[in-house]
C-alpha cells in the first residue's frame, strides 16, 4: 500500500513543573545501572535539557505533538529483477514545512493569538508523550501512538498559556504484556526479556545511522535497510496496519544500481542517484549512503 502523507496531529500537554520530575526519573535508571554506558549513547541522553527555557521565561506548559510519518522504500533494478530496500520513519524529509506545524500550534492548540511559544529541542521527547498519554512505550523503547503506532514524528514546544496537565505514570503498550515477538526479532540482543528498558548500547541504529566504522561484534547479516532498523517494528502486532503504509521514494535504474555495486565513479549518475533520493537525508554523504545499501542489498538477495 502507497500512502500520501495527510496533514494531522494528535497532542497532549504537560505542566512545565514537571521537567524536574522527569529528571528525577532517568537519574533513578542511571543509577540503577538501568542505561547503557555505550559512549554514543551517553553523548545522546547527556545532550537532555530538563530546565524552563531561556527564550520564554514564562513558560508555563509543555505541548507534545505526534505527526504521522511512514516507511518508505526505494526500488532497486538490477540484472532484470527489482527488489525494494526500506527505510525507517525518521530518515526522509516529506516536505512538512516548519511553518506549518507552528501554525497548528498556533491556531489549533492554543487558540489564542497573544499566547507565545517556542520549540522545546533537546527534551526526552518519548518520555514526555508516553507520561502525558499521548504515546505509550513499547518494550523495544519505541513510542507508539493510537492510530499511527510506531510510525511517526514527535516535536515539543513550550508556551506561556497555562494548559492542562495531563502528567500520569509512564504508559506502556498493552500489547506488549506476555509477547516476546520483537525481543526474538532483534538481531543484536538489545531487547531486554525481562524489562522496559533496552540495552541501547546493543542497538543497531545507534552504529547503522552513523559514519563511524561498524563494530566487528555486529554479524553482517544484521543489516536489511539503508538506515537505522525495522526488525522490532515490523514485527510488532501493535503495527500490524501502520506497517503496511509504505511509501515510495525512489526508483533506481540498472546502470544506477550497477554503479553502486561496483563503486563507480560516473558523476552523472551519482547525481542522478542523489537527485531521486534528495529527501534521504543519508544520500548527502554519498559514500556513507553507499556503505549502506550495499550492506542491505547483501542481505536482500540472498
Amino acid at each position: 500500500m502507497h500512502v500520501t502523507p495527510g496533514l494531522d496531529f494528535q497532542y497532549r500537554s504537560i505542566s512545565i513543573g514537571r521537567l524536574g520530575e522527569m529528571r528525577e526519573w532517568f537519574d533513578k535508571l542511571d543509577k540503577g545501572g538501568k542505561l547503557s554506558q555505550q559512549p554514543i549513547y551517553r553523548k545522546y541522553i547527556g545532550s537532555f535539557d530538563f530546565t524552563p527555557p531561556k527564550d520564554l521565561p514564562g513558560a508555563k506548559s509543555i505541548i507534545i505533538m505526534s505527526l504521522p510519518d511512514w516507511i518508505s522504500s526505494v526500488t532497486f533494478h538490477h540484472r532484470g529483477k527489482s527488489r525494494d530496500l526500506l527505510i525507517p520513519c525518521g530518515y526522509v524529509d516529506f516536505g512538512l514545512a516548519q511553518e506549518t506545524i507552528d501554525k497548528w500550534v498556533s491556531t489549533e492548540i492554543l487558540k489564542d493569538p497573544a499566547a507565545q511559544f517556542v520549540s522545546a529541542r533537546k527534551r526526552p521527547l518519548k518520555t514526555l508523550a508516553a507520561s502525558s498519554g499521548l504515546a505509550a512505550y513499547g518494550k523495544n523503547n519505541i513510542s507508539y501512538v493510537e492510530g499511527y503506532g510506531s510510525c511517526h514524528a514527535l516535536c515539543a514546544y513550550f508556551t506561556d498559556k497555562s494548559l492542562p496537565d495531563q502528567w500520569g505514570p509512564l504508559h506502556m503498550l498493552r500489547q506488549c504484556k506476555g509477547c516476546r515477538i520483537c525481543t526474538a526479532a532483534c538481531p543484536t540482543k538489545a531487547i531486554r526479556a525481562e524489562e522496559f528498558v533496552i540495552d541501547a548500547g546493543k542497538c543497531l541504529s545507534l552504529y547503522y545511522e552513523r559514519e563511524e566504522p561498524l563494530p566487528s561484534w555486529i554479524d553482517a547479516s544484521a543489516y536489511h535497510t539503508l538506515a537505522g532498523c525495522l526488525d522490532c517494528q515490523y514485527t510488532c502486532p501493535a503495527n500490524r496496519d501502520e506497517i503496511k503504509k509504505i511509501r515510495k521514494i525512489g526508483d533506481i535504474s540498472e546502470q544506477e544500481t550497477e554503479l553502486l555495486l561496483t563503486g563507480g565513479t560516473d558523476a552523472a549518475l551519482r547525481a542522478s542517484i542523489a537527485k531521486k533520493l534528495a529527501s534521504f537525508s543519508v544520500v548527502s554523504d554519498f559514500e556513507f549512503f553507499l556503505r549502506n545499501f550495499r550492506l542491505a542489498w547483501a542481505n536482500a538477495v540472498k
